[in-house]
Order: C-alpha cells, then structure tokens, then sequence
C-alpha cells in the first residue's frame, strides 16, 4: 500500500460527506471551484477486466479501493491492492488497473489538479479499442 502525499483523514471526512447526500447534492459536492479543484468518481471493474493504461499531464488521483481486489500499474511497478487499500497516482504517471478475480472490484478515484476533463487522457494500451 503506498501512503497518500496529504492528510488521509480528510479525504475520508471528504468521502464521507460526499457520499451521504442525495445524487443531485453530490454533483454540487464534485468539484469545488473555491481553494482546490477536486473531482471524484466511483469506478466498477468487472471480473477479469482492466481499464487503459494511461496518463494524465494536468491531474494526480488518489485511489481507494472499496471492494474486491486486483493489480495497480503505476510506472514500471506491480501493486496488489484489495479493500481499503489506497493509492496515489503522481502526475504523468502511467497507470492502469486490472481484475483477475471473479468478483467485481471497485474503487473511489479522486482527482485533484489544474485540468480535470477527460480530455486529460494519454492512453498507451486499451482493450476497447481508444488509443
């Protein structure tokens, strides 16, 4: 498990309020436009799936898993992580994430940085056909 660069507790207190309020709060509650430029998204891999390899040049991202277990890519390393564990993704760091198991793994990203659009998307490999 590698440990967050900034105060863990506070992206739970973060998450917690987040994911407390009703869907339509919780889009109010997705970027804050005051100090900090922060989003968040709650990703699904299905079972023995992976998302792209990629890097973003604008934003790191902080992943915590919340089910299931499965492989990180960050650089050149290999991570097992499973439930609870949390990772970060430094900017212009490939990165990527796969499920071997059976069960779905999911997991919380958030992003924080200067540009937080898709459009911030370097994909080097991808099973779905979007290099």
């Amino acid at each position: 498990m590698l440990f967050l660069p900034f105060d863990f507790f506070a992206l739970r207190f973060y998450l917690y309020y987040l994911y407390s309020y009703t869907s339509s709060e919780k889009q109010n509650l997705s970027r804050n436009k005051n100090d900090y430029n922060i989003s968040n998204k709650k990703i699904c891999v299905n079972p023995h799936a992976q998302l792209s390899l990629q890097l973003h040049h604008h934003r790191a991202e902080h992943w915590i898993i919340a089910e299931g277990e499965g492989v990180v890519t960050l650089g050149d390393k290999k991570i097992n992580v499973k439930k609870d564990d949390a990772v970060y993704i430094p900017v212009e760091t490939k990165h990527r994430i796969q499920n071997d198991s059976s069960h779905n793994l999911t997991f919380i990203e958030v992003q924080t940085g200067d540009f937080l659009d898709e459009d911030d998307i370097e994909r080097f490999e991808d099973i779905y056909g979007r290099v």
